[in-house]
């Protein structure tokens, strides 16, 4: 992206359509490529697509989404808008959450479940925080020490009975479960 005569002029190669996916040329225009912007691809002096141009340099496929993509008279100059949010902006959060989303390592590891509800409930952060930890099995447990090389026994240290998992541990366990009831939370888990 450059500035001139203080308009943005967007390269061609940068995934400004809706698609995102970076174009490239059909043509000979490789030459030029990296010269190439948006505003090449209008008629002269005009802001209508200059549609044999378009359809010189690139598939049909592009070509149609290209000359398919409006071109408002009321936008007099151009600007920079992030894709992932509604009113263009850009935030880290939202460049987190593509990331998260569209990162093929990151989705291999990626837990399926509604984690949004735990960080909608009303409570302190600390207690979201830890039910997302128990919810994700991300707890220090012994099975969990054992899996990472800490030399340690499996078995819970509270029953002596199972494996120490974060799920035995507070859903599991004779003495955890008897915790839960005597402080009248059993009924709700």
């Amino acid at each position: 992206m450059e500035h001139r005569n203080g308009r943005i002029h967007f390269s061609v190669d940068q995934p400004w359509l809706k698609d995102p996916v970076c174009l490239q040329p059909l043509t000979d225009v490789q030459v030029m490529w990296d010269a190439l912007t948006v505003a090449h691809l209008f008629k002269p002096n005009s802001k209508v697509w200059n549609e044999n141009f378009i359809h010189y340099v690139f598939d049909p496929g592009t070509a149609s989404q290209i000359l398919q993509t409006p071109l408002l008279t009321s936008v007099r100059t151009d600007k920079a808008v992030w894709r992932h949010e509604k009113i263009g902006l850009y935030y880290v959060c939202s460049a987190y959450r593509d990331i998260l989303n569209n990162n093929d390592i990151m989705l291999q590891h990626r837990v399926e479940g509604h984690w949004n509800a735990i960080w909608k409930l009303k409570l302190p952060q600390k207690i979201k925080n830890f039910m997302w930890h128990i919810c994700r099995n991300c707890l220090p447990t012994r099975v969990r020490l054992l899996a990472k090389g800490v030399d340690c026994p499996n078995i819970c240290d509270i029953c002596n009975e199972y494996d120490e998992d974060g799920k035995h541990l507070f859903f599991e366990c004779s003495k955890s479960i008897g915790k839960w009831q005597r402080l009248s939370f059993w009924h709700y888990i």
